[in-house]
């Protein structure tokens, strides 16, 4: 079986090497609910009923994987650190990171 690469096409034969790449956003919740937006129940009901279940969805937990040849792993990594501000090592950035 032979992959290709998600980004570029490139296809990579059996034995070459490629990447599996993952990217999750799942909603975080500190524990502390803003009183401000209890008062607005009635706009955030509205707001709700106006959007598809996927999109809904997508706001909770979204994830995708993809395999990518290794010129496009690191294109990609170095444009996800680059965009925030991250060296990519884990304990040697902001507190803000999970890893």
């Amino acid at each position: 079986m032979t992959n290709r690469c998600r980004r570029c096409g490139r296809e990579i034969p059996q034995g070459g090497l490629f990447y599996h790449v993952k990217l999750s956003a799942v909603s975080g919740y500190d524990g502390i609910i803003n009183q401000d937006h209890e008062a607005d129940v009635t706009a955030i009901i509205e707001e709700i009923s106006e959007r598809t279940p996927g999109e809904l969805e997508k706001d909770v937990y979204f994830e995708q994987e993809a395999i990518l040849c290794s010129p496009c792993r690191t294109a990609v990594v170095e444009t996800f650190c680059g965009q925030l501000e991250i060296d990519g090592n884990h304990g040697k950035n902001r507190g803000d990171l999970l890893h």
